[in-house]
């Protein structure tokens, strides 16, 4: 098993949790249950199990973990990956 080194640091699913608490009034149960089961899939995907696979991981090796977008999702490995491009393109010297 390959636990996330940043799984305490990481924002994602803390936010997450947080926005659906506060908007779950205006959820239908299911939409609400769908979200929640979403969170947890994802958890056992890639926190618990397969971080090197996680975008926010890939993106956290390269620039720490308090650098990573909010926004950037688990799954978003081709963002990740073009995020580091970039960086690691306007580091190189020309």
């Amino acid at each position: 098993m390959n636990c996330c080194p940043y799984l305490t640091e990481c924002q994602y699913f803390n936010d997450q949790i947080d926005k659906v608490q506060r908007v779950g009034a205006t959820f239908k149960s299911n939409q609400l249950e769908r979200i929640q089961a979403l969170a947890k899939t994802y958890r056992l995907e890639f926190c618990a199990s397969k971080a090197n696979f996680c975008a926010r991981h890939m993106l956290a090796n390269e620039i720490g973990i308090k650098n990573v977008p909010n926004d950037l999702q688990p799954s978003h490995v081709l963002r990740a990956k073009e995020m580091i491009e970039k960086l690691r393109s306007t580091a190189t010297p020309q």
